[in-house]
């Protein structure tokens, strides 16, 4: 999220302009002041239009039940998509309390780990959608044990997906195979390993990414930015 509703319109308009279909904004200054979070989400939802589906990421910047209902409820005008990780990964009481108060959907699970994770933070938290990411939560198999968990449980599942190419690959293959799937996360922040350590595009066309569909993951790394970026 950008620091001024001024930028973070333009933030959405340009990547509608580039063929997404729904936009999540997160971080950056979210959680300094409910004015101000107030502001980011309307300039976002005005630029965006009625049909754009928006999503906010709080990044853990709320800090009290109390505050997390007050800022929600005055969002709802918004008509967000979901309201991602507002607190702290294992404060399920806050979790809990801010979903029973609010018709929003709340998100996490981004930093879970097992299945058993994410039965805790369904029942604990009571969060609807689930943010398994693939290369935390146990890989591709883990991961679709996580999926099938919450479409038997009536819960959404949308995989976090952050940072590489190897990500977004491995990502897509995990939605190939779930029952149902609903949208993948796609990143384009414009670091040198988001851009350039995988050889592979993932062009988007009409708002979807097709899935690699070589041996193994279906990429290729650039072994020239992996030795440039390696740790010795």
């Amino acid at each position: 999220m950008p620091d001024t509703p001024a930028e973070a319109a333009k933030v959405v308009e340009t990547q509608m302009k580039a063929g997404f279909q729904a936009v999540k904004l997160g971080w950056g200054p979210l959680g300094r002041s409910a004015e101000l979070d107030l502001a980011l989400v309307a300039a976002a939802r005005k630029a965006g239009g009625e049909n754009l589906d928006l999503m906010i990421d709080i990044g853990k910047g709320w800090q009290s039940v109390r505050e997390g209902i007050d800022r929600a409820r005055r969002m709802e005008q918004y008509r967000l998509f979901w309201i991602e990780e507002p607190f702290w990964p294992d404060d399920y009481g806050k979790y809990a309390a801010l979903a029973a108060a609010v018709p929003t959907p709340i998100a996490g699970g981004e930093e879970e780990t097992t299945l058993a994770d994410f039965e805790r933070l369904v029942d604990k938290g009571n969060v609807e959608i689930l943010q398994p990411d693939v290369t935390r939560a146990g890989g591709i198999g883990e991961c679709l044990r996580i999926a099938e968990f919450a479409r038997r449980i009536g819960r959404r599942c949308i995989p976090h997906a952050w940072s590489t190419g190897i990500i977004k690959a491995a990502t897509l293959h995990v939605l190939a195979a779930m029952e149902e799937a609903e949208y993948m996360e796609y990143c384009v922040q414009t670091t040198d390993l988001n851009q350039r350590l995988v050889a592979e595009k993932f062009p988007l066309v009409d708002g979807h990414v097709a899935i690699p569909d070589r041996p193994g993951l279906g990429i290729e790394l650039d072994e020239a930015v992996l030795r440039q970026f390696a740790v010795q």
